[in-house]
Parts: C-alpha cells; sequence; structure tokens
C-alpha cells in the first residue's frame, strides 16, 4: 500500500452513519492490513497511523441503511503530521453504488438494460452504480444521468469503449457486517484485468475495423487480428438484424470490418502456406522426424511408467481387499461355530422337555382315566370332593343365612372379564397402518385421523369440531391411547388454565390432579381427552393450555402430558381472535362420511412411544412449531405428503400471524385449518 496506485483503487463502503467531522460519532468504517476489524464507537487514539482507511466526507450523508457504495482511496494530505492517518476516502466524482437488490444478467441483456431501457429507481443520491452480471462480477459506471422519466443511464462523461469490472460477491467486496449492521472495509484487492465495452452495435464495428487496420500488417497483431475476425463471423448474424445497422453509416462501417477480415484471413491463410512449404525442406524434415521419434519415446515411457504405478497401487489394493476379507470370513466361521453349538445346546434341552411332557401327559391320562371310572360308581361323593378341591363353598340346607354363599377365589393367573389389558409401545413402523385401518370415516384429502395422530405428537392441542367428531377422538384413543385413557369434563366455571391444574386454587380437587399424578409416575405420554368443553368458559384457557403443553417447563406441567378436546356445542360462543384461534390445532369434520364398515383395531391397546413425541419446544413461536410437526408428519407420511401438509400449516400460521394471504379453498390442510379457526371466531365456517 505505498504506491499511489496500489491505493487508489474502487473500494466499496458499508452503510455510513455521519454527524460532521466528529470522529467519535462515525461508525467503524476501517481496515488493517492485517483484517482485524473494531466495532462500536471509535477513538482516534486507538488505533495507529500504518493502515487505515477512514472516511470523512459529509456528502456520504445520503446513504442509506443497508446500500453500499463505490470510493476512492487516496494518501492522506498531512499524512505526514502526527497522529494523522495515512490513507482517506475521498469523493473527487461522484459517489457509486452497488445495485444488490438487481437480478444479474448476461453481458449482452445486462448493456441493453443499462444503456437503452434505463435503471429505474435510479440510485440516490449524486452517484453511478455498479451493476451485476452473471458469475459474481460487477460492471462499474462512475457516473449516471437522469432522463425526465425518472430512469438513469450512462453519462455522456462515460467511456463505454472501457468500463471497469470488479469480481467477487458483495460480503467479499464489502468485509465483514459489524453487529450495528455496517460493514468494515475489506482489504485493497487488486483490479480484476475485466472491462466491457458498452458501445452501440454500430459504433463498436467501427471501432472494431479500425482495430483490425491498425494489428493486420504487424506481425506480432496477427492472433488479435484472427481474434476479431472470428468475433465478426459470430457477431454478423445477430448484427444484420438490428434497426440501427439498417443507415448507410452502419452498412460502410460493417463493409469495412468485413474487408479487414478476409485480408486478416488471407494473411493467415499465407503464413501457413509458408509454413507447409518450409517443413517440405530435407533439413528441416529430418529435424521434424527427429524430433517427433524423441517425443514419441517420452511419452512412451512416460505411458510405461504410468501404466507400472497405476498397476502397483491396484495390486496392493487387492491385497489389502484380499485380507481384509480373510479376518471377515475367520470372524464369520468362529461365529458358525458357536451358532451350531448353541443350536445342538437348544435342541437338547428341546427333547427333554418333550419327554417330560410326554410323561407328563401319560401321568394325566391315567388319572383321568381313575377319576371316571370313579365317577361312575361313586358319583355323589366324587362331587363333593371336586367341590372342595375347586374353592368352592356350599352352604348347608338350613344353616341359616350367616353362611355365605357359593363364591369362588380368583385365579391370579388367568385373565378377568372385562379387565383392561397390558398396553405395550407401539412401533414407528406400524403407527401409520394402525391408525388408517381404525379411521371412521373417509374425507377429502389426507386421512383426517393420521393428521390428527401428527399434530398430537407435534405436541399441537387438536380441537375437534362438529360431526364425527367424538368417533375420530375414540378410534384414536382404540389404537394408542392404553390401557385406560384419561378422561375429563369440564364446567363453566373454569375460567383459566390455574383452576385445572392441582397447583391452582382448587388443589386436588382440580380436573388434571389425576392426570398430573398419573404423567408424574411413568415415562410414557399420558393423553387427556377433554370431552364436550363448554366453548364459551374454554374461550378463555383452552389457548393458554395449549402453549403449556407446548413449553411444559414454563408453566410447571409434566411434559409427558399431551391434551385433546372435543367440543360438540356452537363452537362460535369461543369468540376467539384469529391470533388465538391460531394457538390451537382445530379440526372440522363436516365433511366426512362413513365408511359403513367397522374399523379394524388392534386386539391389545398400544401407549404412545416416547420416541414418537417431539420434545419439548424451548419456544412457542411459530418456526419451532412448524419444525415440530415436520417431524411427527415424517413419521406416518411419505415425504411428498408430509412436505405438502407442513407446507398448508405454514400457511395458515403466518395468515393467524397477519403476515400471510387468506388460504385458498381448495382442499390443502390450511383451507381446513383456517375454515375451522373461522368456526371458533364467528361459526361462518365456510369462510377463510
Amino acid at each position: 500500500m505505498s504506491k499511489p496506485n496500489d491505493i487508489t483503487k474502487l473500494q466499496f463502503l458499508g452503510c455510513v452513519d455521519y454527524a460532521q467531522h466528529n470522529f467519535a460519532r462515525l461508525k467503524p468504517l476501517l481496515y488493517s492490513e492485517t483484517g482485524r476489524r473494531w466495532d462500536g464507537v471509535a477513538d482516534r487514539s486507538w488505533f495507529p497511523n500504518e493502515g487505515l482507511v477512514f472516511a470523512v466526507q459529509a456528502e456520504l450523508r445520503y446513504s442509506q441503511n443497508g446500500s453500499h457504495w463505490i470510493f476512492r482511496l487516496a494518501p492522506n494530505a498531512r499524512g505526514d503530521a502526527i497522529d494523522k492517518d495515512v490513507f482517506s476516502a475521498i469523493q473527487a466524482k461522484p459517489a457509486v453504488e452497488l445495485i444488490i437488490g438487481m437480478e444479474p444478467l448476461d453481458i449482452e441483456p445486462l448493456r441493453q438494460l443499462v444503456t437503452e431501457t434505463g435503471l429505474s429507481p435510479c440510485p440516490l443520491g449524486k452517484a453511478g452504480a455498479a451493476v451485476p452480471e452473471l458469475n459474481d462480477r460487477w460492471v462499474v459506471i462512475n457516473e449516471l444521468a437522469r432522463d425526465d422519466d425518472g430512469r438513469c443511464r450512462p453519462a455522456t462523461s462515460v467511456n463505454l469503449k472501457h468500463l471497469k469490472v470488479l469480481i467477487g460477491t458483495p460480503e467479499e467486496l464489502c468485509g465483514m457486517a459489524t453487529q450495528s449492521g455496517h460493514y468494515v472495509l475489506p482489504p485493497l484487492h487488486p483490479a480484476s484485468g475485466e472491462s466491457r465495452n458498452w458501445l452501440p452495435p454500430t459504433q463498436f464495428l467501427e471501432t472494431l475495423a479500425a482495430d483490425l487496420r491498425r494489428w493486420v500488417p504487424h506481425g506480432p497483431q496477427r492472433p488479435k487480428a484472427q481474434a476479431a475476425a472470428q468475433a465478426l463471423r459470430e457477431l454478423a448474424p445477430q448484427m444484420l438484424g438490428l434497426s440501427a445497422l439498417r443507415a448507410d453509416d452502419a452498412k460502410v462501417a460493417i463493409a469495412r470490418a468485413a474487408y479487414l477480415t478476409e485480408a486478416a484471413e488471407t494473411i493467415t491463410g499465407a503464413a501457413s502456406t509458408i509454413l507447409e512449404l518450409i517443413g517440405e525442406q530435407e533439413p528441416f524434415k529430418a529435424e521434424i522426424e527427429r524430433r517427433r521419434v524423441k517425443i514419441n519415446a517420452e511419452l512412451e515411457a512416460e505411458a510405461l511408467a504410468a501404466v507400472e504405478q497405476k498397476e502397483g497401487a491396484a495390486r496392493d489394493r487387492l491385497r489389502a481387499e484380499q485380507a481384509s476379507l480373510r479376518a471377515e470370513i475367520d470372524i464369520a466361521a468362529g461365529r458358525l461355530v458357536t451358532l451350531k453349538s448353541e443350536i445342538a445346546s437348544l435342541e437338547s434341552e428341546a427333547e427333554t422337555l418333550r419327554s417330560a411332557k410326554a410323561d407328563h401327559v401319560e401321568a394325566l391320562d391315567a388319572e383321568v382315566d381313575a377319576v371316571l371310572q370313579r365317577a361312575a360308581s361313586e358319583p355323589a361323593r366324587l362331587l363333593a370332593e371336586w367341590l372342595g378341591v375347586s374353592g368352592l363353598v356350599v352352604g348347608g340346607v338350613g344353616g341359616g343365612d350367616t353362611e355365605p354363599p357359593i363364591t369362588t377365589e380368583p385365579d391370579s393367573l388367568a385373565p378377568v372379564a372385562g379387565s383392561a389389558a397390558p398396553a405395550r409401545p407401539v412401533e414407528a413402523g406400524d403407527l401409520g397402518a394402525l391408525l388408517f385401518a381404525a379411521g371412521p370415516a373417509t374425507n377429502p384429502g389426507q386421512p383426517r385421523l393420521l393428521v390428527l395422530d401428527a399434530a398430537l405428537r407435534a405436541r399441537e392441542l387438536p380441537v375437534l369440531i362438529g360431526p364425527f367428531a367424538r368417533e375420530f377422538a375414540e378410534a384414536w384413543l382404540s389404537v394408542v391411547g392404553g390401557a385406560t385413557p384419561v378422561t375429563i369434563m369440564t364446567d363453566p366455571t373454569l375460567l383459566s388454565v390455574n383452576d385445572l391444574t392441582p397447583t391452582g386454587q382448587r388443589g386436588e380437587k382440580a380436573p388434571l390432579h389425576d392426570a398430573f399424578v398419573r404423567a408424574r409416575s411413568r415415562s410414557e405420554p399420558v393423553v387427556v381427552i377433554l370431552d364436550d368443553l363448554d366453548p364459551a368458559a374454554a374461550g378463555f384457557w383452552l389457548p393458554e393450555l395449549a402453549r403449556c403443553q407446548r413449553n411444559p417447563q414454563r408453566y410447571g406441567f409434566p411434559s409427558n402430558l399431551l391434551f385433546m378436546a372435543v367440543i360438540e356445542a356452537d363452537p362460535s360462543q369461543m369468540n376467539l381472535t384469529r391470533l388465538r384461534a391460531g394457538e390451537l390445532f382445530p379440526l372440522l369434520f363436516d365433511d366426512c362420511h362413513p365408511t359403513g364398515a367397522t374399523p379394524e383395531r388392534p386386539a391389545v391397546p398400544f401407549d404412545l412411544a416416547p420416541g414418537l413425541v417431539a420434545e419439548p419446544a424451548s419456544s412457542t413461536s411459530w418456526p419451532a412449531r412448524l419444525a415440530a410437526f415436520e417431524a411427527a408428519l415424517a413419521i406416518t407420511f411419505k415425504p411428498d405428503d408430509a412436505k405438502s401438509l407442513a407446507d398448508g400449516f405454514s400457511d395458515f400460521l403466518q395468515h393467524c400471524k397477519g403476515t400471510g394471504a387468506s388460504p385458498k379453498a381448495d382442499g390443502s390442510l390450511a383451507a381446513l385449518l383456517a375454515k375451522s379457526a373461522n368456526s371458533l371466531r364467528n361459526g361462518t365456517a365456510g369462510e377463510i
């Protein structure tokens, strides 16, 4: 950075927060050669003198937050003074704004847009622009002129034949962002060496023809002449169709360029002929042959060496693979011997059990024969003995009312009729099929029971509304509700979540007391169905209960306690706002049709495994809810269906937050949720 040519380069600056020449309020638009940066309010005494660049220009105040500008760097005129900066940003010409919000274009479309159509809106202030090309190229226009329509084009002072090009992303060129959204100056980058010729087609051809006339007569410039001729050949078909080239002066320029192209090709062809004639002479021919033989020998030696190297590497690789396979075979053989010994041991035990069973069966047969023989001769006495052995007590005739009736002692090993069989955790691969078979009705779109299940496992609070609501709730509980599902009834006196929980003023009389006790006594999820809520009272506490379920630690709830609500009364009595309705997962079932067949449900109830339920969220924001819902959908839905349902849920949440449009009535999940949420607001379920 010691030479003027190294520092008077175009550089990018970030947002400028400037207040006259008070350096203490200048945001840190500076860098050092070591790449170190400074954030916050700057103090001149903090920094050394070498390698710093400071922007102190009153004209920079029109820079807006988030915009990027091009300035020039120059040595500080007072750099020799004590405690002065060596370099500073100057503004001898208008500043140039980096147009970061513009779509990158190819070379020719970008030229037509800037020079013919014009930029709109124009850059701020009296600035030029750096417009983006493809592949991180930026064409720098130092000065722009604004027309009456408010569009900007290059000023007449701009040399369109040689426009500088910068290479890099805005982050690479603008440096690192500070915490306040500003940018630190990057180290000075060398020039890219690229440039653009944005002259109109007629002037472009005239300059190209002039360059050809200047290059053709000179031997060192023949490659340039050939390149120019090739460019004209490729450009000619496109140029002839332009209306700007139909003028007489344009036709003359094209004719001159074509003549010079032919001259360049003639010279090139003559040079090739001369080379061929020289090559036919005997001394040159012998030397060429000798060098050809030498080159062939060198190439052959290199090829043989490469083949030997690859062959050796392949041989070593095969030996290593062979050794690895041999080791695996030895391990498998050892396992086979172990398995054979285990099989022999199991066969021996099975034979022992079979012989013992046969002996036991023979003994039972003998006892049965003896009992039958005795029954034939002594039936009454045998009946009394059987009653005594069986545990029954028979009251005697005239024994009085104090004698107990005939009773039986329960067999601890036999299942009692009507008792709930013990539940077992459901496997993730079986959950979707079991729920699909248990569906009580059909509906448009994805199976409603599987959508309800995914929402519950994502810690959403499903609110089932209207016809078939109870059928769908009981269908889900019959599959994964456990042996004894928890069902509670609420009343209109419940006006807050504290009234439901045992930690509130109701204590042990709270509706959720037993559910809290069960949830804290086990690790598996406990699902509570809120049966036939009173809508007017539930409108006060149901959205808050949904937040408690998603973030139980914050509200003192057990992390394995989940809720599902059923509303069979008029849901519009809840009178929720759209934002509070978005806290719930409402589902209407007015578009469902009964199948007419008995759903297939498992003979033994299942418990919802802990791994199938989303972990408690650290936030109740809608991105966290969407992530949990996507994870729950991936267990029971195909990837495409899961993606579609997740997008619908995202549209519904954004609509409830007021940042998205109203979902269309197209049968999507977003439309269903919006329709269901509206029924909780004003009863107009048909509106979205």
